[in-house]
């Protein structure tokens, strides 16, 4: 993946910029602002907004996904990669967020 200085800046993994991008995609196609998919989504109404900042921590979950693929009808597949990618996720979502990885690591550093 070639990386910008901005996505240098982001708390989210390539993965999670997928979904991100996926889900964005469709609210766009469907004419809806980031507000009203928030509370299409019973969340937040600025969340779908800051999950589309980057250097924002917040992110699309497991149940968002599933929400949201019920809300624009389409199957959850499809808002994930075709294949797995190649980037190992976990390490780079360490690398985003140092705190989480002395919690979860079991490797002393």
């Amino acid at each position: 993946m070639i990386t910008t200085e901005t996505e240098n800046r982001t708390t989210k993994t390539e993965i999670e910029l997928y979904v991100i991008n996926k889900v964005k995609e469709l609210r766009k196609a469907a004419n809806l602002s980031q507000e009203k998919l928030s509370l299409e989504l019973k969340l937040d109404s600025s969340f779908v907004g800051h999950a589309e900042r980057l250097q924002r921590e917040e992110k699309y979950n497991l149940n968002h996904i599933n929400e949201i693929a019920k809300y624009f009808d389409v199957p959850i597949a499809s808002l994930f990669p075709p294949q797995y990618l190649k980037t190992d996720c976990i390490e780079e979502y360490w690398e985003k967020h140092p705190k989480q990885r002395k919690k979860y690591d079991p490797k002393p550093e």
